[in-house]
């Protein structure tokens, strides 16, 4: 289930670098909590770019056009060949965030693409699948990693 207020991007057409359509505001905190879950999937296959970069911005609640936005982590960079219909991007979660407004930032390197469309929301739960090599293995008490 997906809150309209928690969508970064809906349909959003990527043809040069912008800022997500909407903002999503968090309410400041102190403490340590659960991770802020990010899907950010790819709705139409790109064209022409080399990469596109990814990252999240944060800003003052006053600053509704981000114009003094700071990068709140240095985001991810997808190559065009895995910007494909229906790729879900590594951006898995949000980084630690200190100002109440956020946004992701799309950056196009090289060539400006003509096709390419994500969407992108802030969400409750991961339908991502279960792989090797993402989830520690237990030791047994011979210290050998078991292979079960």
């Amino acid at each position: 289930m997906l809150d309209d207020f928690t969508i970064y991007s809906d349909a959003q057409a990527i043809t040069a670098t912008a800022g997500s359509t909407k903002p999503v505001v968090f309410m400041p905190f102190t403490g340590r909590g659960e991770p802020v879950k990010l899907r950010v999937t790819v709705l139409e296959d790109f064209n022409n770019l080399t990469s596109l970069n990814i990252k999240v911005q944060e800003t003052d609640e006053e600053d509704t056009d981000f114009s003094e936005a700071t990068d709140a982590n240095n985001g991810v960079t997808v190559p065009l060949a895995d910007l494909k219909k229906g790729a879900k991007i590594a951006l898995r979660f949000l980084p630690k965030i200190k100002k109440e407004r956020t946004r992701l930032r799309y950056t196009v390197v090289g060539s400006a693409p003509t096709t390419g469309k994500v969407f992108a929301a802030v969400v409750e739960g991961e339908d991502l699948p279960i792989e090797d090599g993402l989830y520690f293995r237990p030791r047994n008490p011979s210290g050998a990693i078991e292979t079960a």
